[in-house]
């Protein structure tokens, strides 16, 4: 769906996205320094043998847009949790929600190394030759905000980790994949649930990286 420019609607006219996800691009905020807009990409929301969701889907503009919700939704309870806890969320900032001439989009944090630079992902970083130990540890403390924050992650392909380094504490944020997105959300009902599906995304993280997924002590490690 995409909206005539005009009023309160930002036209973004012929502008390109900075990055591509499974269902959405992702382009500049022509408006704010801090932000980028997350616009779902036309057709990309019906998914080969998702049988299930593409039936709901196609009956229902708001599951078309259900990751605006579970994305929401578990973004608020992270905040409401990083009120007790202190740390830094290990999730990216969401801000509201903006008309644009390419559709309705998620105004939300721009993550970016030092100074304005764009964030290199944690794919960028090993085909870059740069994940060392640094990066190890600063993945391990990730995890350790992950799990403080109990946060349900179906997506943590090494894409949608970004480093970001523009202010302190230097640390990975996910950007894209958090969330329960099944239909019938188990996951928001059952912790083991949660943990085991954060587990199998440490492990890929792990194969990824050569290195090992130790589960007791819940950290990647290179011994």
């Amino acid at each position: 769906m995409t909206y005539p420019a005009g009023g309160d609607v930002l036209d973004l006219g012929a502008a390109e996205p900075m990055a591509k996800g499974t269902y959405r691009d992702v382009y500049l905020h022509p408006e704010r320094e801090d932000a980028v807009l997350k616009v779902l990409r036309p057709g990309a929301e019906w998914r080969p043998g998702k049988h299930l969701r593409n039936f709901l889907k196609a009956r229902s503009v708001q599951q078309r847009y259900r990751f605006m919700f579970r994305e929401y939704e578990t973004y608020l309870e992270a905040k409401l949790k990083q009120m007790s806890l202190g740390l830094p969320l290990p999730v990216t900032e969401l801000f509201g929600l903006r008309e644009t001439s390419k559709g309705l989009a998620m105004e939300a944090q721009r993550v970016r190394s030092q100074g304005a630079l764009a964030a290199k992902t944690l794919g960028h970083l090993k085909r870059d030759g740069l994940a060392d130990n640094n990066i190890i540890e600063l993945l391990n403390e990730w995890i350790t905000r992950v799990e403080a924050f109990d946060i349900p992650v179906n997506d943590s392909n090494p894409e949608n980790l970004l480093l970001h380094e523009a202010d302190a504490p230097r640390r990975f944020i996910l950007v894209d994949g958090f969330g329960d997105p099944n239909p019938l959300r188990l996951k928001r009902l059952s912790w083991t649930l949660r943990r085991r599906a954060r587990e199998r995304r440490y492990q890929g993280l792990a194969e990824f990286l050569s290195v090992r997924w130790d589960s007791d002590a819940e950290c990647l490690t290179t011994d």
